[in-house]
């Protein structure tokens, strides 16, 4: 049986209760209305004097805000994983709980047109990287948060289109978004301690055809160096620096559900330099929803 909407100030006033058996069972009841309950909580929050009680509407508050993301994960993972941005927004909706994805894609369309009017599909791969770079770092301004790349923010689409900075994977995302609107064949890889992207011959029908795959890159991109090119050898040559094995998933080209996980392991990576346990422990959970 579902709460009565008129049980429900009777509810929060019971979120305090000294019974912990109470409480609980208080606060199942209201995360139970998912986030249609949410500004009814904030008002709470908002009118009453109590301490204590407006600490467990926010705890409760943040709760159903964490449940709602990680279904919407759940579901683009399943559903939806042809659709990068959606999957960018469901993780910026950590920090942003109200973010819709309509608001972004209106701004990487203003970015997107300024780059189609600079293109020619008549120019070679190389040509094309070329002009869309100068449109999107030297023209919008995008570059490397060099003062401090672990900031959480850095990992948000909406915070990095904004502020015009991010890391290598919030602004590997970025440029793959629009690079795949403008039918550019451009994949991430994942490459240890450095996102980066590859450029194909074609689009890959099966990303599943390992030897597809292999076949398919011409160069690479570095999205945190204005969008730099290089080649496989100095992948090698970082891996061994890095005193890490050839594995071919440096190299290879690599699926969407692949690029959000990663966005969320450096994220939880970011939240663990910081030491903040809560929010590296959610973090986790959010990347077991678009594992492969």
């Amino acid at each position: 049986m579902g709460v009565d909407e008129k049980q429900i100030p009777s509810l929060i006033q019971l979120l305090d209760d000294p019974d912990n058996k109470v409480d609980e069972h208080v606060a199942e009841e209201l995360k139970s209305l998912g986030t249609e309950v949410i500004p009814t909580l904030e008002n709470a929050w908002e009118s009453s004097p109590d301490t204590t009680l407006q600490e467990r509407l926010e705890e409760l508050i943040h709760s159903i805000q964490f449940e709602d993301v990680q279904k919407g994960l759940r579901q683009w993972s399943a559903e939806e994983s042809d659709d990068l941005l959606k999957g960018a927004c469901q993780v910026a909706r950590y920090h942003y709980p109200e973010l819709h994805a309509d608001g972004i894609r209106k701004k990487l369309d203003v970015i997107k047109k300024e780059i189609w009017l600079e293109l020619s599909y008549y120019l070679t791969p190389l040509e094309q990287v070329n002009v869309f770079n100068h449109v999107f770092y030297s023209l919008n301004g995008m570059g490397a948060n060099t003062s401090d790349l672990q900031d959480p923010q850095n990992f948000f689409i909406n915070h990095v289109l904004d502020v015009k900075k991010g890391n290598a994977i919030s602004l590997g995302v970025i440029y793959l978004i629009l690079a795949r609107s403008l039918d550019m064949p451009v994949y991430g890889v994942n490459l240890p301690h450095h996102f980066v992207l590859a450029y194909c011959k074609n689009f890959i029908e099966n990303m599943e055809d390992e030897e597809e795959v292999k076949r398919s890159v011409i160069f690479y991109i570095n999205p945190l160096n204005k969008g730099a090119i290089f080649s496989r050898n100095e992948i090698k040559q970082l891996l061994n620096k890095l005193e890490l094995e050839h594995e071919d998933d440096y190299f290879l080209p690599c699926g969407n559900r692949t690029v959000i996980a990663r966005l969320l392991e450096d994220l939880q990576q970011s939240y663990q330099t910081l030491e903040n346990r809560e929010r590296e422990e959610e973090i986790r959970k959010l990347a077991e929803e678009v594992k492969d």
